[in-house]
């Protein structure tokens, strides 16, 4: 499992599913707001842009779903109601790349409060953008609240519980991070989530991986050759779907700042070498 991906990138190795999952929000959202007398205090013309909105973004149209919503801000801006169009503005703004609008909007959405689930998305998506700014005491803030929103075994729990362990792991915070770990596989034992928290469990430190192997004897030329170069290099065994490989793994960092240093320089050798976690 590359954890240069996983950890670096982390909110977003399970963006599809991720997407998946919004997408069923929000049209179950729309849907909802579309359905005969679920005007929720809203005005007729409101109703109809936000409506409006849904069929746009199904299409795909994410500036038409911008413009819609727009419209249905200026209008329904101070409804018990308007985190629905905040939120469909910034999931919208997150497609076309536009972060800090899409940041902003997500914000007033879980500000303003409403449907749970809808709470619990837009926290989630916050934590991530937070992971991408390196701010992880925010990202973990996110994703904590997040789970304030849904029940423990429903998704999205399972991706809010695995952020949250991977970013209080970066922040240092390993036994924290076991908890979550922990709560995953519990309510998600069968979950490909919970398959990538038990990899990371118990972990204690960083280290790089520089190459995985079947054969042993393979595994320790290649620790050997590094090793000529003043890497401390060594040899571990580790299973993925009931198979044995041998892992390289190089050095043993206490900060992941510590261990994106020695990355780069490990690259130099290994070009697709990557973080993980260590035991």
């Amino acid at each position: 499992m590359k954890e240069w991906a996983q950890d670096i990138r982390a909110p977003l190795e399970n963006k599809a599913g991720m997407n998946r999952a919004t997408r069923k929000i929000a049209l179950a959202l729309l849907w909802w707001a579309a359905a005969p007398g679920c005007t929720g205090g809203l005005s007729p013309q409101a109703q109809s842009l936000l409506s409006e909105g849904d069929k746009v973004y199904r299409k795909g149209d994410y500036k038409g779903t911008i413009e819609k919503m727009n419209l249905f801000v200026d209008q329904a801006g101070s409804s018990r109601r308007a985190y629905e169009g905040y939120y469909l503005r910034g999931l919208a703004r997150l497609q076309l790349g536009d972060k800090a609008g899409a940041k902003s909007d997500l914000i007033q959405a879980v500000d303003r409060g409403g449907s749970e689930t809808i709470m619990s998305d837009a926290l989630n998506k916050l934590g991530d953008l937070a992971w991408e700014e390196n701010d992880m005491e925010t990202a973990a803030g996110r994703y904590a609240a997040a789970l304030h929103h849904v029940k423990p075994g429903e998704k999205p729990a399972d991706y809010s519980y695995y952020q949250l362990g991977s970013t209080l792991q970066r922040e240092g915070k390993w036994s924290e991070a076991d908890q979550q770990f922990s709560k995953l596989g519990f309510y998600f034992p069968s979950g490909e989530l919970a398959q990538k928290a038990a990899a990371r469990i118990n972990s204690r430190a960083w280290t790089v991986q520089a190459g995985a192997y079947a054969d042993k004897s393979r595994a320790q030329e290649a620790a050997e050759r590094l090793k000529k170069t003043g890497m401390p290099a060594h040899v571990e065994p580790a299973m993925d779907n009931k198979n044995v490989s041998f892992v390289v793994q190089v050095g043993r960092y206490q900060s992941h700042q510590e261990v994106l240093k020695a990355l780069e320089r490990i690259r130099q050798d290994v070009k697709d070498a990557f973080v993980t976690t260590a035991r």
